[in-house]
């Protein structure tokens, strides 16, 4: 059989391979031109954001003094929005903390304070203040070391120890001192004095000592009041505040005050003194003068000027200006002017005593007073009337003495200079602003020092020896 063989067609097989070659060729060239084409618009691109970006540099260059003004405008109204706010919080935290004091307790700044009529260890001191559902004095602002600086007259513990870790000095409350006022060289543990006491002279005066040495105390505390303020009256931080309507001489305006069962406004903290920008928009009258003692300011109710809000140059006391005034700038600060001056408002102060009433046997105004139905030492008397949740009478008014007129025994009041012969002061710790002494009195005839009424038509005032033995008055707020 024969065999046929087929010789391939050569020509056809070379020209298909010569063309697929042509096609790769053809594919990497214009792989090749789009390479470039897109190396040469990065290449553009890059070389106008080169141009931009220089061009920015110099902008910003130009603009950069104004752009950090504004930025520092900017950072200072947040910051004065910041303290803005921390205002308002504080008002709104305060306004719904009314707090008030016990009786015979000093008030500050919204806290209340009570100094020890003896001595005793730190550790006892501060079971006293415990006992009393306070704590040894925790001094946190320059403002609270000034007024403690005005209710001491020795050696006083306070609520500083380091006796956890030497060294480490803490308050009762478990924080940190953040102002100190230690005195030179101190503290210096001389022989494990863990404790610290203020002197009672002077700036600086903290002192180290051993726990276990006996000084006199304070007692701190805050307290909240769920009183309520009658109609018309505004309530802030446990006080009652209005505005009068008409105008009138400071001392119309303290009258008018007074027959409200208030007293012209002490302003005791830069929160109050905030407030009243809500209260008024006008000049008023607070309740600060210096008619005692050219230069002493002191508020009505006997206490020295610890904060003041005094506007540029004021005081100046322009003709025998006495009298204070709250003005209608923006800060709300304080001008001295003439008390007779009659075109002014004023503002008054209370603690908001919605049920106004006194315990069985108490008589009412505006306080609360029981006369003892016993005789005693002035000591003793204190003693009586403290058990009661009281103290001995302290008479701060011209209508207040008159009210004691219906009394016709002879009576122990809370007055003494027991502390400094001749330095007269009522058992709340003010001075004395008001006096009614009988005829050639005091006269201290051989260690007189505790003061009592006559059975007089005047109820006049008469210093006697503190063993005498008398009744006495008792009096409390409501």
């Amino acid at each position: 059989m024969e065999e046929i063989y087929l010789k391939p067609d050569n020509r056809t097989s070379s020209t298909n391979h010569r063309g697929r070659r042509s096609s790769k060729r053809s594919f990497c060239l214009v792989g090749i031109l789009s390479l470039c084409l897109l190396g040469a618009f990065l290449l553009a691109r890059l070389i106008t954001f080169g141009i931009s970006y220089h061009n920015c540099l110099h902008d910003s260059a130009d603009h950069l003094p104004e752009i950090k003004k504004q930025l520092s405008s900017m950072t200072e109204e947040r910051d004065l929005l910041t303290e803005k706010t921390k205002e308002l919080r504080t008002l709104l935290c305060l306004s719904n903390q009314y707090k008030t004091c016990p009786v015979g307790w000093s008030k500050f700044n919204h806290r209340c304070y009570l100094q020890s009529e003896r001595s005793d260890s730190w550790d006892a001191a501060r079971k006293n203040c415990t006992d009393e559902e306070a704590d040894l004095i925790v001094i946190d602002s320059p403002e609270e070391e000034t007024f403690l600086s005005t209710i001491i007259n020795e050696e006083t513990w306070i609520g500083l120890n380091d006796k956890e870790q030497e060294g480490t000095w803490r308050w009762v409350d478990g924080t940190p001192p953040t102002l100190m006022y230690w005195a030179s060289s101190q503290p210096d543990d001389g022989g494990v004095e863990d404790c610290a006491y203020v002197r009672n002279h002077g700036k600086n005066s903290w002192m180290d000592f051993r726990c276990s040495a006996s000084f006199h105390w304070i007692c701190e505390k805050t307290l909240n009041c769920k009183k309520t303020c009658s109609g018309g009256w505004s309530e802030f931080n446990c006080s009652c505040y209005i505005r009068s309507q008409s105008s009138g001489s400071w001392d119309a305006a303290r009258k008018d005050c007074r027959d409200r069962g208030a007293d012209l406004v002490v302003v005791d903290s830069p929160e109050e003194q905030t407030f009243l920008s809500t209260i008024t928009k006008k000049n008023a009258w607070i309740g600060l003068n210096d008619k005692e003692q050219e230069g002493t300011w002191k508020w009505v109710d006997g206490t020295p000027l610890t904060l003041a809000y005094w506007a540029t140059t004021q005081p100046d006391n322009g003709g025998k200006q006495d009298c204070a005034y709250v003005t209608n700038n923006g800060r709300r600060s304080w001008g001295d002017s003439w008390c007779l001056t009659a075109n002014r408002q004023w503002i008054c102060e209370k603690t908001p005593n919605p049920n106004k009433t006194c315990p069985v046997g108490w008589s009412f105004n505006h306080s609360c007073y029981l006369l003892s139905e016993r005789s005693g030492s002035w000591d003793a008397a204190r003693m009586d009337c403290r058990n009661r949740g009281a103290d001995l009478l302290v008479i701060n008014s011209p209508e207040e003495q008159n009210f004691l007129s219906t009394i016709t025994t002879e009576v122990w009041i809370g007055l003494n200079d027991k502390e400094q012969e001749g330095m007269w002061k009522w058992v709340d710790g003010t001075p004395l602003t008001l006096t009614n002494w009988g005829r050639d009195q005091p006269d201290n005839g051989g260690e007189e020092d505790c003061v009592h009424l006559r059975g007089d038509k005047q109820k006049s005032w008469n210093d006697l020896w503190c063993s005498s033995s008398y009744q006495w008055i008792c009096e409390k707020v409501p």
